[in-house]
């Protein structure tokens, strides 16, 4: 059994052209909707996967295969943006896996009239040598309002890692 599928599910259907410009105009809803389109298409895999973890899977999710195309990077960023609190002044996660979605909520926030800045965390094997060697990357202050995004989470340690570092 291979670590990965052999493909995902895919059809001949590229992006929306009616999005084009109008894509800054989608409701919440129809971001999701478009959204779940994509996921659908290009990151869903179905059949027997081994996970980082040991165990098996008969479905498994690779996000980034829709979440780092222009439009899949947009409507997560629009979608999540959509659930952040008022009171949250940063949006980070992960440098590996969760970094283009807090870079892209920051922007779209921008746009919008507010003001949310990113940061990241690394992980130990990314650990700086160099440098002030720090955990957390980014304009953070002590009692900061944030919020930490992790694209997938089989266990949770990795999010349970970055809560500790930024604590």
């Amino acid at each position: 059994m291979s670590k990965y599928k052999t493909s995902p599910k895919t059809s001949s259907k590229k992006s929306d052209p009616k999005l084009g410009s109008n894509i800054m105009n989608l409701s919440y809803d129809e971001a999701r909707d478009r959204l779940i389109d994509l996921v659908k298409e290009k990151a869903l895999f179905t059949g027997d996967s081994l996970l980082p973890s040991g165990q098996i899977t008969s479905h498994y999710l690779d996000p980034k295969e829709a979440l780092l195309s222009a439009e899949g990077a947009f409507l997560a960023s629009m979608t999540a943006l959509h659930h952040i609190k008022d009171e949250v002044s940063f949006i980070g996660g992960s440098l590996r896996d969760a970094y283009s979605l807090p870079v892209g909520c920051s922007q779209l926030a921008l746009m919008r009239g507010q003001d949310i800045g990113t940061f990241y965390v690394r992980e130990a094997t990314d650990a700086r040598r160099k440098g002030l060697s720090k955990w957390i990357e980014g304009p953070l202050e002590p009692a900061t309002k944030v919020c930490l995004i992790q694209d997938m989470v089989v266990d949770g340690a990795n999010l349970i890692d970055m809560i500790r570092k930024l604590q």
